[in-house]
């Protein structure tokens, strides 16, 4: 059964300008480590570390929606061809 809203929803990922995207994953650890230095010991801060991945999840997840569209509702009163 195909799935009208998350249709909608892909449309709506698609209309993010490359630019944009290309600002966050610049900003957002999408194409680097992820783990942090302390700057106090020098030792991996473990909590920003994890805030950097936190980050970097949302940027993995538009992605992923964007990668290719899901099945396109079918019109009404078109019967699927099965």
């Amino acid at each position: 059964m195909k799935d009208p809203k998350r249709f909608d929803l892909w449309q709506q990922y698609s209309k993010i300008p490359e630019y944009v995207l290309k600002d966050l994953e610049d900003r957002f650890c999408f194409n680097r480590t992820t783990a942090r230095q302390s700057e106090v010991d020098g030792k991996l801060d473990p909590y920003f570390t994890i805030f950097n991945e936190g980050q970097r999840s949302v940027l993995l997840h538009i992605r992923e929606m964007l990668r290719e569209p899901p099945d396109i509702p079918e019109e009404e009163g078109q019967e699927a061809k099965e």
